[in-house]
């Protein structure tokens, strides 16, 4: 395991406490879920259709692992500043943004995802900076139930690229044409493609903008979804009982990323 992937596990872990106004009592905190879970093993993006819809939901502990590097240098520089006696009362937030303020960083900027269109399986708030050229984040996890507490240790990565936490409302679900029989009749007024059939979205799952494969494709989401199998492939998404979506137009299986 490296050196990111256990301070990610550490996170996603880390007992952020409880609260007598916390519903977590009832339906149980993001990090007492956590503690025997194996990230490692579990999808990249969590993929259903049911006759209510698409729901696609980033695996927070691999978006972040494809996105950021532990620092251990600047984590221990920032810890050490903020267990000063002089900052013991102030809030985590409150260090967040003053950290590279003092040490003359710039492009400083505080993020709760919360506050916009989100994909992600749980919250995250972090302050980004730049330090020379490199683009660093000061990484919070909310472990709580309610997203007003329960936010993990401030904890220093490099973003390895740019607003890299920036696309969390992104997504793409695509069909994988390997499983297609050759011989399958192709919809009507369709030119024939055999690359697959894609769809992206900005906004968190609201819309799914047809992307790839047949020209004349149009939005997932209109698609009307069956639970009869003898629509896979022909105009529907057909749903099975699992939640596996198979692609409209040529009945392969759906995945997102």
């Amino acid at each position: 395991m490296t050196a990111t992937e256990q301070k990610l596990n550490e996170l996603l872990k880390q007992n952020t406490g409880t609260h007598m106004l916390d519903s977590g009592g009832a339906y149980g905190r993001h990090w007492e879920k956590n503690q025997n879970k194996d990230f490692e093993v579990e999808p990249t993006t969590f993929l259903s259709f049911s006759k209510y819809g698409i729901e696609a939901t980033h695996n927070l502990y691999h978006w972040l692992e494809e996105r950021l590097t532990y620092d251990e240098a600047m984590d221990n520089q920032f810890q050490e500043w903020a267990n000063l006696p002089e900052n013991e009362d102030k809030h985590w937030l409150e260090l967040m943004e003053e950290f590279p303020e003092i040490n003359n960083e710039y492009d400083i900027d505080t993020v709760n995802t919360y506050n916009g269109e989100d994909m992600l399986s749980q919250t995250i708030q972090y302050t980004r900076f730049v330090s020379g050229e490199e683009p660093y984040v000061l990484l919070q996890v909310h472990g709580g139930a309610d997203v007003r507490g329960g936010y993990s240790t401030p904890t220093v990565f490099i973003e390895n690229d740019f607003y890299a936490l920036a696309d969390n409302a992104r997504a793409t679900i695509q069909c994988i044409r390997s499983d297609v029989d050759p011989k399958q009749m192709e919809l009507p007024d369709f030119e024939i493609d055999r690359s697959p059939h894609y769809w992206d979205t900005e906004d968190a799952g609201y819309s799914w903008d047809y992307a790839g494969g047949y020209k004349n494709g149009g939005r997932l989401e209109a698609f009307e979804i069956s639970t009869d199998e003898e629509d896979k492939g022909k105009g529907k998404i057909y749903a099975d009982e699992d939640g596996n979506g198979y692609c409209p137009f040529c009945g392969s299986l759906l995945v997102a990323v």
